[in-house]
């Protein structure tokens, strides 16, 4: 319903909340992967990555090898964000900082594209789950007859907030604090 309201209304206050609800709403249903299928799970394809494809980075992969050279989640991140303890170059050590807020913002996008391309490539197959996040921009537009530009406009905005919310977490807050056991880490 924020959604709605802040793309009718065309409130970018709204859709900053209604950002940081899908924010949420993508953390929540992260943890429905480690369970049997459930509907709850699928909230995730809301902010247009793949639940199916998460589920199987996320549990067989980070679960498995937390923080490791093993771990897909911090694989895919190199060469722009690099979070094993070992010598970075110039530019990542010190302008990630400048360009990481931008690379957050487009967590959501990127995994998307990638996703699509797959698929008309060939290599994925398609999945209902992927016209999810269609139907919210879908419903409005036919509920409201508001301009599609201006829905695209929002959507994106409420997307971008919650792909860099995510991000911030996501990356730098949930499982990559200096306490924590990296790869490569000095044994304690």
């Amino acid at each position: 319903t924020l959604t709605f309201v802040a793309t009718v209304t065309f409130n970018f206050k709204l859709g900053l909340v209604a950002g940081l609800v899908l924010y949420l709403t993508t953390v929540a249903s992260h943890n429905f992967f480690h369970q049997r299928d459930n509907f709850r799970m699928y909230y995730f394809d809301f902010s247009l990555m793949s639940s199916r494809k998460w589920r199987v980075s996320h549990s067989m992969s980070h679960h498995m090898y937390t923080n490791t050279i093993r771990d897909l989640e911090i694989i895919q991140l190199e060469p722009y964000l690099q979070l094993l303890p070992n010598k970075k170059v110039w530019f990542v050590r010190y302008m990630s900082w400048a360009y990481s807020p931008i690379f957050y913002g487009a967590l959501f996008f990127g995994a998307w594209s990638r996703d699509t391309l797959e698929v008309i490539q060939g290599k994925d197959g398609f999945s209902m789950a992927r016209i999810l996040p269609l139907l919210p921009p879908f419903a409005i537009y036919m509920l409201t007859g508001t301009s599609p530009v201006r829905i695209i406009v929002m959507c994106l905005w409420i997307l971008l907030v919650g792909s860099f919310s995510f991000g911030v977490v996501g990356i730098n807050a949930a499982h990559h604090h200096p306490d924590i056991f990296h790869d490569g880490d000095t044994p304690r």
